[in-house]
């Protein structure tokens, strides 16, 4: 899979389009020093380790929203499920 078909994977899964588009590519970026083609030239791309901290940080803030949105006002789990 090029490096194109992947970010609009995961474009698409997650719901943003980057604009800046080598910015999307690096953020799924884990190797150091590699090197793809994009819009007729090849570019180097640095690891994403200030945004992978990033990432991590948000994700925890979103995950621990949504576990204390799951209680109810007197601290007990509320179930979502139907059944």
């Amino acid at each position: 899979m090029s490096v194109a078909e992947t970010l609009a994977g995961v474009q698409q899964t997650v719901g943003h389009a980057f604009k800046n588009e080598l910015l999307g590519v690096e953020s799924l970026n884990s190797d150091s020093g590699r090197q793809f083609h994009h819009n007729g030239q090849y570019h180097h791309l640095r690891r994403n380790d200030d945004l992978a901290i990033i990432g991590t940080q948000a994700f925890d803030m979103v995950l621990s929203r949504l576990w204390y949105r799951a209680r109810d006002p007197q601290g007990l789990h509320v179930s979502h499920s139907s059944s």
